[in-house]
């Protein structure tokens, strides 16, 4: 040390103090185009803060459908640390990485920063600034325009969330308006789950589980542990489990055709090397179940019904025949048997990449079949029905005549009356009934939280029919590929800067919500979309206008809270409803009272108030349907590609349907949610991209491209090595892909990350891989109107 200082103080008084400086900063100073600047740019609100004052405020996160709650770290008015909230029910205090990445959200420079209106041609991106005042007026206007002429049907709106106030919201607009076609993304992902649920329990919405009380877990094809709903839940359940039984674990068995994370963190894992036949091992096990006395006898004669029609099907299902169906060994099917008989509570559990076959609606109606013979639904450690929050309705709607003759229009994709009668919408149906302007025209198109240009299978079919629509309006706070494709551009806040409630999937035998808040004040000119609906009803005017009394967005939603502030139970109790409000802004969340186990009234709510093997409300639904196009039933199934009556209202299974001939393209194409995708918003978030990119062993620099993940036998017998660049064609197209390999895949499968592949969305996103999107094919299934990710056959070439 003292060497050194000698050397300085001799370099200083040769060449002078100042003159050294300026040397030393012309020698070391570089520029990082990635360093954060040390002056902080002012954020709106700063002012009102102290130099130095921090804030911890509660909120709920909207990174995925979980909502879980969240505790936001405020600093001189900027947000600059988000984690857990202690009193959510969903996370008690931890956080996923989604959630812990919002800020990138808030952040983001490529947000949208006010209303845009189109200039010049669509996909031009000449974009002209206008105030709140004309781009609410000229939506009205040109909505106006439409109800004058008795075509407010020709109205289409795409919702991409499944629950909320403001799926509500948008559902109301629509009824005030008059327009039948309100579409929810419930016919693609978990959407063949909710529809076997509404068909055999009365719920239109996925299950919950009591995950910290099962014991055996058997996961048919999910991802628990990566991309589900109740993914978090399940590992803080099962971890709890382990930790507080010393002498009785739980225990995880996963089947699946490839080694997935989920499979890698399960206690065994069975490949299933047949695709597409869980629902075949799902009926497999309960004819063993029910064939050697172990099924829940008491509860199926208390609490079912159709169980001898159903026994009547399980004949065909032989530990045999199923070996023989799905290529697992017969003695290992009878030990799942065992162990699900043995190791009570068990539970069986699906989700999206389960059901992402054509035979989705078997799978989840045979699963939910097997739960109930093995007694384990309504009970402590397995499936539990959602519980309903005791909520204020809003004023019931006093439609005028136009919008009484909307509504009676058919839906432009003809759910639940043409065909698809299992479905409350199907939003893949509507390019064909666009182009085809069958059963009529589509005038306007409104999108929230929904960008089908690039979330959806074969997304060209949408470009072309966005060419015929001539009024689209975008709610997007980024400009995705369908934002960029619109007339008018009304962003959003980012859920930092709104009011919202935040509503979980069912989790367990208690209720919960969230509350959503504004942790810093709005960075730019943007709007929360409750309050630009409420803007645009009142530019319309009349009993549209009517039809949202409230100020804004807040108001109609502290409306319906203000139930659980009369029903003065759970974790917030108050007098005054005020102060109910207050408190639950501050903690951020309310806790329903648990609710007790076999409540069998809130788990059946069909029509027999029991479970129902042989489905009530599917011989209803097909019926009707029937009716409207004057067939009889059996009629009306064929000309649906369907079977009888009798099978269509049980559950059975269905041989899987793949795109494309099997010689000509010899692989079948799975694509996949990781970590970063959220309908591709993660995209525009780095670090998550990164993350995704390490769990596959990926530097960060690979974890931006496209990857096709292949089994090393196959790509040996392809002459395709590591890092090779690929073509990855289906019958749609091509796409390029490098070749990562992997030892437990299926031999027949190319494993391919959904996300990758913008156009738009901003400088992290845009023009960074392939999408794989653009060659799976739009397949429906007739009945449920569902759209599935894995049916694409698809070929590997060296490029």
């Amino acid at each position: 040390m003292d060497t050194k200082e000698s050397g300085r103080r001799k370099f200083l008084k040769i060449s002078g103090a100042v003159g050294a400086a300026g040397l030393l900063a012309g020698c070391f100073k570089r520029k990082d185009e990635f360093a954060l600047p040390r002056d902080k740019s002012p954020v709106p609100g700063a002012d009102g803060w102290y130099i130095g004052e921090e804030k911890n405020i509660a909120s709920s996160c909207a990174q995925c459908p979980v909502n879980c709650g969240i505790m936001v770290r405020v600093v001189e008015g900027r947000a600059v640390k988000i984690n857990g909230n202690p009193q959510s029910v969903q996370v008690d205090g931890k956080l996923g990485p989604k959630g812990q990445t919002g800020l990138f959200t808030l952040y983001d420079p490529d947000r949208i920063k006010g209303p845009l209106m189109r200039e010049g041609a669509r996909g031009e991106g000449k974009w002209k600034s206008i105030t709140w005042d004309e781009a609410l007026a000229e939506a009205a206007k040109r909505l106006g325009a439409l109800r004058s002429r008795g075509e407010a049907h020709k109205l289409a709106v795409l919702c991409g969330r499944p629950r909320g106030f403001m799926k509500e919201i948008l559902e109301r607009f629509c009824a005030a308006y008059g327009t039948p076609n309100f579409f929810d993304p419930l016919a693609a992902g978990e959407g063949a789950l909710v529809q076997a649920m509404d068909l055999m329990m009365g719920i239109p919405e996925i299950p919950g589980y009591d995950a910290d009380h099962t014991s055996f877990i058997l996961s048919l094809g999910s991802g628990i542990f990566e991309s589900t709903c109740n993914g978090i839940h399940f590992a803080r359940g099962t971890g709890a489990f382990r930790r507080g039984n010393p002498t009785r674990r739980s225990f995880i068995t996963h089947v699946d055709p490839n080694f997935t994370t989920t499979a890698k963190i399960a206690d065994d894992w069975i490949p299933l090397r047949k695709m597409g036949t869980y629902d075949v091992l799902a009926l497999g096990l309960a004819h063993i179940l029910i064939e050697q006395g172990w099924h829940d006898q008491a509860f199926i004669q208390a609490h079912t019904v159709g169980f001898d029609r159903f026994q009547e099907v399980l004949k065909d299902y032989t530990p045999a025949a199923t070996s023989e169906r799905t290529g697992i060994p017969e003695d290992r099917i009878r030990r799942l048997a065992e162990q699900l008989h043995g190791s009570r509570p068990s539970v069986v559990v699906v989700d999206a990449r389960s059901l992402s076959t054509s035979n989705g609606l078997e799978i989840a109606r045979a699963v939910l079949a097997l739960n109930a013979v093995l007694g384990n639904l309504e009970r402590p450690g397995g499936i539990v029905a959602r519980r309903d929050l005791p909520l204020a309705d809003w004023n019931a709607l006093k439609p005028d005549d136009i919008a009484v003759a909307g509504l009676a229009k058919p839906a432009l994709d003809g759910h639940g009356k043409q065909r698809f009668p299992f479905s409350s919408s199907v939003a893949d149906a509507l390019p064909e009934s666009v182009l085809g302007e069958t059963p009529y025209p589509a005038e306007a198109l409104f999108l929230y939280y929904a960008n089908p240009l690039f979330s959806r299978n074969n997304p060209e079919r949408f470009r072309q029919a966005f060419a015929k629509i001539p009024f689209i309006v975008s709610f997007s706070p980024f400009m995705d590929e369908s934002a960029y494709e619109s007339d008018l551009i009304l962003p959003d806040h980012t859920y930092l800067e709104r009011w919202e409630e935040a509503l979980p999937p069912p989790l367990g035998f208690r209720a919960t919500i969230g509350i959503r808040k504004p942790v810093v004040e709005p960075l730019y000119g943007t709007k929360h979309t409750g309050d630009a609906l409420i803007g645009i009803a009142r530019n319309i005017g009349g009993t549209v206008a009517d039809a949202f009394p409230w100020k804004d967005f807040r108001s109609a939603m502290e409306e319906r809270l203000a139930g659980i502030a009369r029903a003065k139970r759970g974790s917030i109790v108050e007098d005054d409803q005020a102060d109910f409000l207050k408190k639950l802004a501050k903690v951020g969340c309310w806790n329903d009272d648990p609710s007790p186990a076999e409540n069998w009234k809130a788990a059946f709510r069909t029509a027999s108030g029991k479970f129902e093997f042989y489905s009530a409300a599917a011989e209803a639904k097909i019926t009707g349907s029937a009716a409207i196009n004057k067939l009889a039933p059996a009629d009306y199934l064929k000309s649906l590609g369907k079977g009888a009556l009798a099978e269509a209202c049980l559950p059975h299974s269905e041989p899987a349907v793949f795109e494309g001939a099997e010689k000509e393209f010899p692989m079948l194409l799975f694509a996949y949610k990781d970590i970063t995708y959220a309908e591709g918003s993660g995209e525009n978030i780095p670090l998550l991209v990164e993350l995704a990119g390490l769990q596959k062993g990926l530097t960060g620099t690979e974890s931006w491209l496209s990857w096709a993940e292949i089994n090393v036998e196959t790509a040996a017998r392809a002459g395709v090595r590591q890092g090779d660049v690929l073509w990855v064609e289906s019958p749609l197209g091509k796409i390029k892909a490098y070749a990562l390999l992997r030892e437990k895949i299926a031999p027949d499968v190319v494993l391919m990350a959904l996300g990758r592949g913008h156009t738009q969305m901003g400088r992290f996103a845009k023009g960074r891989g392939e999408n794989p999107k653009h060659i799976m094919a739009a397949h429906f299934d007739s009945l449920s109107g569902i759209v599935s990710n894995r049916i694409t056959r698809v070929r590997i070439a060296k490029a």
